[in-house]
């Protein structure tokens, strides 16, 4: 399953390049014990079949004439992208937290998918922790939660899903001469596309116009409003405007908030929102 970024996820991939603008996000999973390595490996085989983004990674458009491409990477290294270190002692929460603020910090490898497990073990009380970091163009942190059903039970020794079949990578990937080839096709294809696209919406426009004059006047004032909003945008550059968006470095410190569940919940419904959007308004402050 190939296909162009989204238009979001192209400028997210593409103001990465400054990597103060990462878009790059960590869950961390504590578990009641070590995870088994060959049974977690059997999950994350299942999982990058049912999830196609976890094997696949960017390429870019031929000449940059067409949004970088998503492509199945036939080199996918699970035991690359699964992890396993220790945390130093004594494996309390802060220690946890210490080392997933680095591994959060890390860049992705931009050639390869855009993922990264890493169990971490020596946690007090026997137990053990995974960080999930997955790019935002894959999913929100929403959707990792709840991605991750894919390779965590919520019991111990839960039985194993249905068995699928498993997906085979065919050879040739994007780095090869095919991969080449088909890269400038679909970059060429998506231009005259995106090309007979305008010029039918011009046409169509141009024979709205002609038939409602009237409508000139309100093509105006929009983008009169456009141009507005953008401006507006670019004079936000001051503190006072965005505290939040201040003195960023490449620092990294995880803390934790806790809030009830059940009480998140009452007040997200009475608000009319999610729990996600209660987690964010309180996380904002």
């Amino acid at each position: 399953m190939d296909g162009h970024m989204t238009d979001v996820e192209a400028l997210m991939w593409t103001l990465e390049k400054d990597p103060h603008l990462s878009s790059t996000f960590a869950n961390i999973t504590i578990l009641d014990r070590s995870p088994d390595v060959e049974r977690l490996r059997r999950r994350m085989e299942r999982a990058v079949t049912v999830v196609p983004r976890l094997r696949q990674r960017v390429v870019p458009a031929f000449g940059r004439m067409a949004p970088p491409q998503w492509r199945d990477d036939p080199d996918v290294d699970l035991d690359w992208h699964v992890r396993r270190l220790a945390v130093a002692a004594p494996g309390d929460e802060r220690a946890v937290l210490d080392v997933a603020a680095t591994l959060a910090a890390e860049p992705f490898d931009r050639t390869r998918p855009l993922w990264r497990f890493t169990v971490l073990d020596g946690l007090e009380g026997g137990r053990a922790a995974m960080v999930q970091q997955i790019h935002h163009t894959i999913t929100d942190g929403e959707g990792g939660v709840r991605m991750s059903v894919e390779f965590l039970d919520v019991e111990r020794d839960a039985p194993e899903p249905a068995p699928i079949e498993l997906v085979s990578l065919a050879e040739g990937g994007p780095g090869g001469p095919a991969g080449l080839a088909a890269t400038v096709a679909t970059s060429v294809g998506h231009v005259a596309r995106r090309n007979l696209g305008i010029a039918r919406r011009l046409v169509e426009e141009s024979v709205g116009i002609a038939i409602h004059p009237s409508r000139v006047a309100s093509l105006t004032t929009d983008a009169v409003d456009i141009a507005g909003s953008v401006l507006r945008q670019l004079a936000v550059a001051d503190r006072a405007h965005s505290p939040l968006w201040t003195e960023r470095s490449l620092r990294r410190r995880l803390e934790v908030l806790r809030l009830p569940l059940d009480d998140t919940k009452r007040a997200a419904k009475a608000l009319g929102g999610s729990v996600n959007d209660v987690f964010v308004a309180a996380v904002a402050g």
